[in-house]
């Protein structure tokens, strides 16, 4: 298990590249009182062989003494031998991407029920174009 922090003393250190299996980002981001609640945000990342295979998103909202979990997981699914892949949510909505020979996105192509979309990125997953 390994951490990072955004500490500047600390910057420029080396990390080990260890085999992962899940990474988790966690942020409390606290109220400022002013008619909005705490909220836990936590991202979780799930691998094999060094490949994404799951991703879900969580929030946290508490109101006094109520709190309300508010959970969204990915499909995750790879095709023509790993040179796209396919997120879909819970309610089926897809997105698409088509990945160059480095395994960074050279498009994507978001569906939901009545929308579809076209993104085209350049070199290293930079947004150039976009379509409806």
């Amino acid at each position: 298990m390994f951490g990072c922090s955004d500490d500047e003393e600390k910057a420029g250190t080396e990390v080990p590249d260890p085999e992962i299996s899940k990474m988790l980002f966690s942020e409390f981001c606290k109220s400022d009182g002013i008619g909005v609640s705490d909220v836990t945000k936590e991202e979780e990342f799930r691998y094999e062989d060094a490949w994404l295979t799951g991703y879900t998103y969580t929030q946290e909202v508490s109101i006094a003494d109520l709190t309300e979990i508010i959970s969204h997981p990915l499909t995750i699914q790879y095709g023509n031998n790993r040179s796209s892949v396919t997120f879909t949510d819970e309610i089926g909505t897809e997105r698409k991407y088509t990945l160059n020979e480095e395994g960074y996105a050279a498009q994507c192509e978001y569906a939901s029920l009545d929308q579809k979309r076209q993104y085209t990125f350049f070199i290293y997953g930079r947004l150039s174009d976009t379509s409806k």
